[in-house]
């Protein structure tokens, strides 16, 4: 039935007609300010984080991580699930596993009920779940299950959705890059290619000394001299003329020293080394990256993860020093990839600070008690810093004082004077600002001239740099 029918008649419309004004625009809203830095107070229901500006961004934190590839992750104290933050210290990914593990590849792996997966940066599973997950590159991921019938997992690789079978191993299966596992076998090693799902070669080791790392195998072997070291190819060719990793390493004469050779066995320097503590600075990477030449040792040892490590180089200012002591003389120095000395073997002492300075002991006329310095590789200079303890890299150029009285300072970049500020702690430079820890307790924000950008003494149970300016997001 028509509504029409039963309206009214006549129907009339009434409009009025107003002269036209525009109307008023809304007031545009001010822009969220920009905070450079967070602090973090405790409380009796967890931590909570605060912009520059006081603005709180998060609350009830139990615990948070480094910031590695752009995540943070993090346990909410309420329900002792983890998370990630952003850059910013706001939530990426809502709490809500058993554990979590640092990002990888774009990918990390986090545990529920006893099992794990992988995640992307969007927080969604990849792959299923398993007994144990492990992020091999951007496209590549290796899992492992444990099966009633056998002893050994059954492990499988998942590379850009495609699913392959590792054959079974005694131990965890090595990656050794391009594709390559190395697999322990009861007759020996064995290092097995994805792509033909075949074995390449199979070896003795001896005392089961054998591993590998993007590229290069090696194990070792009883001679009458003693324990040999071989470093292999992935085809198992040998020796090796070139590696993805470096062209030199350290390993032990038939005297039992450690000394410098190549990759394929060759003396490359007589001097020899022990027990040398080097900072070096991957040239692939571009990260500092701490190694400990062990005493007796064949190769370098990681001290992040004390894993045997495969030959490396390093470069310091475009020029390849490696820096060490030498037996002989007793004192440090540094030499260059084709065995010159660059820096006399002359120190008490030796170690990398950044691209531009080496941090340097000495004794000297007035003291014979070794004074710390700072070498700079670029002109060769050495200026001693008599009111410092030790010198510790700063980032971004600067560099720390650990005073003799107590406290720290930082050393004017231009002047190479300690400054006279002190602090109880000092902080690493990031995005031209540190952060330190004032005499009282309180923190401070210093800018690259050492002078303060924030309120003196913020008391926060720590304070943190962003790594860009962020704003609050509404």
């Amino acid at each position: 039935m028509s509504l029409l029918k039963h309206l009214p008649i006549p129907l009339v419309l009434s409009v009025s007609c107003l002269p036209w004004r525009p109307s008023p625009e809304a007031p545009e809203a001010a822009p969220s300010p920009v905070y450079r830095w967070v602090y973090v107070q405790g409380g009796p229901d967890g931590h909570s984080i605060f912009s520059e500006h006081g603005d709180e961004l998060l609350s009830g934190v139990g615990y948070w991580g480094d910031r590695v590839d752009g995540y943070r992750v993090f346990q909410d104290t309420a329900s002792g699930r983890w998370g990630y933050l952003n850059a910013k210290f706001q939530i990426a990914i809502p709490p809500q596993f058993d554990s979590a593990d640092d990002f990888s590849h774009a990918h990390a792996v986090v545990r529920q009920h006893g099992r794990c997966t992988l995640i992307n940066t969007e927080g969604k599973p990849i792959g299923g779940y398993h007994d144990y997950c492990q992020i091999l590159d951007e496209n590549m991921f290796y899992f492992e299950d444990l099966q009633a019938t056998s002893t050994r997992p059954h492990a499988t690789l998942q590379t850009r959705g495609a699913i392959k079978h590792i054959p079974s191993s005694e131990a965890r299966a090595r990656y050794c890059g391009a594709g390559h596992f190395l697999l322990q076998t009861r007759n020996g090693f064995e290092v097995y290619d994805t792509a033909t799902n075949r074995s390449r070669y199979t070896f003795q080791a001896y005392e089961g000394d054998a591993g590998c790392q993007e590229g290069v195998v090696w194990h070792s072997t009883r001679e009458e001299s003693g324990r040999v070291k071989t470093f292999l190819r992935l085809d198992g060719s040998q020796p090796i003329q070139t590696s993805p990793l470096a062209e030199l390493c350290w390993m032990q004469d038939r005297e039992g020293n450690n000394r410098l050779f190549t990759v394929h066995g060759e003396l490359y320097c007589e001097a020899s080394y022990d027990g040398a503590s080097l900072t070096f600075r991957d040239a692939r990477s571009g990260e500092a990256v701490s190694w400990l030449l062990k005493t007796g040792g064949d190769t370098p040892a990681n001290i992040q993860t004390g894993e045997p490590q495969a030959p490396f180089t390093s470069r310091t200012n475009d020029t390849t020093l490696i820096c060490g002591r030498d037996n002989k003389l007793g004192q440090h120095g540094c030499i260059d990839t084709s065995g010159r000395v660059q820096i006399a073997f002359k120190y008490s002492g030796i170690s990398t600070l950044n691209e531009a300075f080496l941090s340097i002991y000495t004794t000297t006329l007035d003291s014979p008690t070794p004074v710390v310095g700072l070498f700079n590789t670029s002109t060769r200079e050495v200026t001693l810093q008599p009111s410092c303890s030790s010198i510790l890299d700063g980032g971004q150029g600067r560099t720390i004082c650990l005073r003799l009285d107590g406290g720290c300072s930082y050393i004017d970049p231009q002047t190479f004077e300690v400054r006279a500020d002190k602090y109880a702690l000092c902080g690493m430079y990031t995005a031209g600002l540190t952060e330190v820890v004032l005499e009282d307790g309180r923190f401070s924000v210093l800018g690259l001239d050492g002078e303060p950008v924030s309120q003196r003494g913020i008391r926060a149970d720590t304070v943190l740099i962003i790594d860009a300016p962020s704003r609050l997001e509404p």
